[in-house]
């Protein structure tokens, strides 16, 4: 919630959930899952990615 009123810290917790999503569609595929089952890590991950620009453009 600290996020939604400084946004440095919005940046800092969408980079760090950015990475981890990442790093769970990288750990399905590495697993030889096919790429439609790490969807579900993926999408949030770009979600993410948005949102931290967002907030480090916004302020």
């Amino acid at each position: 919630m600290l996020g939604l009123v400084t946004a440095p810290l919005a940046v800092a917790a969408a980079t760090g959930l950015a990475l981890l999503m990442a790093a769970a569609a990288v750990a399905y595929l590495r697993h030889g899952d096919p790429l439609a089952q790490a969807l579900p890590a993926a999408v949030p991950a770009l979600m993410a990615v948005s949102c931290a620009g967002t907030a480090a453009v916004a302020g």
